[in-house]
């Protein structure tokens, strides 16, 4: 769903309270999020540059690069992460290095 002009002043609004600044090169991974190591070095970067908010990040990339509602994009993934915190300030390491690609890989109870 593209962004209707509330949509994207919200996310602006969000872009200038966390002080926003997209990954360099503007990556745009090709593959779904559980397939595509990119998606992995992208919210690796979120969680280097804002380790207490970096969901909200990740998400505020993904709904800028693809034009989608901060919230849709929230609601579609937020799941995806909820065994990792949302503040890794003090121990960034509990993010794995396949945070995305991860999500493919059998786990249990998930499978």
């Amino acid at each position: 769903m593209s962004m209707l002009p509330d949509d994207r002043r919200m996310l602006e609004e969000v872009k200038k309270e966390i002080g926003y600044r997209p990954p360099m090169g503007n990556p745009m991974p090709e593959e779904p999020m559980s397939c595509d190591p990119q998606w992995d070095e992208i919210a690796l970067f979120f969680v280097d540059h804002y380790p207490r908010i970096w969901k909200t990040a990740f998400f505020v990339f993904i709904a800028d690069t693809w034009d989608c509602p901060l919230a849709d994009v929230a609601g579609a993934n937020s799941a995806k992460f909820e065994d990792i915190p949302d503040d890794v300030s003090d121990d960034p390491d509990q993010v794995p290095d396949n945070v995305c690609t991860r999500l493919s890989a059998p786990r249990i109870g998930l499978h």
